[in-house]
């Protein structure tokens, strides 16, 4: 991968369920810790780079 270019998430929306899980992985793994429990306590708190945009009847990434 080029140095200039961004990592890029491709997600299919038809699959999507509005978990927010990818936005927990995105968060602990731009964490210092890398770690799940122990991200929750570090100061600053992690924070997750993608969002999921809840519309009804459907949910968004």
């Amino acid at each position: 991968m080029p140095t200039d270019s961004k990592p890029t998430i491709f997600i299919n929306p038809a699959k999507c369920i509005g978990c927010r899980q990818c936005e927990i992985a995105c968060a602990v793994e731009h964490s210092q810790s890398k770690d799940l429990f122990s991200a929750i306590f570090e100061d600053p708190l992690p924070l997750p780079r993608i969002h999921i945009l809840p519309m009804e009847p459907t949910t968004y990434p």
